[in-house]
C-alpha cells in the first residue's frame, strides 16, 4: 500500500509518498521535487493499492500516467493536513510523546 500528499510550496509543490508492506511491518517515507520523479519512483515500488489526497493536484493526470504501466487499486481519501490535531482528536490521547520521531519529522 503506497500513499500520496503534497504540500505547497513557492514555486509550485513537493510530494511525498508513505508505503509499507503490512505483512512484513515495512514502511518507508520518500520526498520529492517533481511529480516525475515521484511517478518513476512509485513505478519501482508497485505497490497494489495507491491512496491519494482529495485535494492532490492533477491526480486524474497521475492516476492516468501510471495506469498506463501499472494496475493497482486507487482510493481517493480526505486526508488530514494537520495531522498532530487528527491524531489526538482521533486516538482520543492527550500526547503524542510514544509517537517519537516519526511526529518530530513530520512523518
Amino acid at each position: 500500500m503506497l500513499a500520496v500528499g503534497f504540500e505547497p510550496v513557492k514555486n509550485g509543490y513537493n510530494f511525498h509518498i508513505a508505503w509499507g508492506d503490512f505483512a512484513l511491518g515495512e514502511y518507508s517515507t520518500k520526498s520529492f521535487a517533481s511529480i516525475e520523479d515521484m511517478q518513476k519512483f512509485i513505478q519501482i515500488v508497485n505497490p497494489v493499492e495507491i491512496i491519494l489526497d482529495i485535494e492532490f493536484p492533477d491526480k486524474d493526470e497521475l492516476t492516468k500516467t501510471l495506469k498506463q504501466y501499472q494496475n493497482f487499486l486507487i482510493s481517493i481519501a480526505d486526508v488530514p493536513h494537520r495531522y498532530e490535531e487528527y491524531l489526538l482528536e482521533h486516538c482520543k490521547i492527550q500526547t503524542l510523546a510514544s509517537y517519537g520521531k516519526a511526529v518530530e519529522e513530520g512523518r
